[in-house]
């Protein structure tokens, strides 16, 4: 029997791993929360792409099919030898570019699909479909500054490296408890336990009692230590600091950011409405023979940029 009365009394080398170990699982929850949280970024992400892409293909199948009508219109023309066949030729090239858009629409939604299919993992995903919800008129809100501290406190970055600290703490206290000096109480039998007859061994025979004392007159190595793991806390200090201030201004510029895309949306879907409003006016202007099939073109390449 060993028993420590100085060194190692409260905290020794096996204790503080296991402690430490403890902290460990912790951060391991709070990496396999950021790996989740990742991973529904990456989802979130993916499902805009797939969005975007039905979007696209709508847009690319309006345009087929003005591009149709008005080919059938000239064609219509050069038949009744109203128009020159030239012009039977540029309005079946741009029918042509037209379902070239398509075709890539098509391409491209497509592949998001199969990406988004990816992250569907219940048992019936494969005869599952997403619908194409989105709230349009979505307000983004700053939270209020309680609200918003502990948004960023509560950050599975930001607790990590608290973890970090903990576990940095716990090897710099074990540092710190070897400044003491070993003073270890012992009792030792000191006889073959396979000798000792039954009902007559002696307690107060037999046996060593001591105390056996040790102290380095430097402590230069758990001074060093110490040290280290000093430097090392106020590193991790300085990184949460760090960290906290970098993910308030990410923060802030998300919200400005989605603020400044509603209004740019908005502004958009104006310009847009009025492209394709000009467009059709010289659809009419064409059919009455007061356009060419240029300017149309030009109009028709600026509403699907738009």
């Amino acid at each position: 029997v060993e028993i420590p009365l100085g060194a190692g009394m409260f905290t020794d080398a096996n204790r503080t791993k296991l402690r430490q170990e403890r902290e460990r699982m912790t951060g391991a929850e709070l990496e396999t929360q950021l790996a989740n949280n990742l991973y529904l970024l990456e989802a979130g992400n993916a499902y805009w792409e797939w969005y975007g892409s039905i979007l696209l293909l709508e847009l690319a199948q309006e345009a087929v099919n003005k591009a149709q009508v008005r080919y059938n219109f000239v064609k219509r023309r050069y038949i009744a030898n109203e128009s020159a066949g030239i012009d039977t030729l540029e309005a079946f090239i741009n029918y042509q570019n037209r379902i070239a858009f398509y075709q890539n629409a098509l391409i491209k939604y497509t592949k998001n699909e199969a990406i988004l299919q990816t992250y569907l993992w219940l048992p019936n995903h494969e005869s599952m479909k997403l619908q194409p919800n989105v709230n349009r008129d979505f307000s983004a809100t700053l939270p209020a500054s309680n609200s918003l501290d502990s948004l960023i406190a509560s950050h599975p970055y930001l607790l990590l490296l608290q973890n970090d600290s903990l576990v940095n703490e716990l090897d710099q206290r074990l540092a710190r408890e070897y400044y003491k000096p070993e003073l270890n109480f012992e009792f030792k039998m000191q006889e073959n336990a396979a000798e000792i007859a039954p009902l007559d061994y002696n307690i107060r025979e037999n046996n060593y009692v001591g105390v056996n004392f040790a102290f380095p007159v430097l402590l230069r190595k758990q001074r060093a230590k110490a040290a280290q793991y000093s430097i090392k806390q106020d590193m991790i200090a300085n990184k949460y600091t760090n960290l906290k201030q970098l993910l308030e201004s990410k923060l802030f510029a998300s919200f400005n950011n989605v603020y400044q895309l509603q209004e740019n949306a908005r502004l958009m879907f104006d310009v847009a409405n009025n492209y394709e409003v000009l467009l059709n006016a010289e659809q009419v202007k064409f059919r009455l023979g007061e356009s060419t099939l240029f300017i149309i073109n030009n109009r028709e390449l600026r509403w699907i940029s738009s």
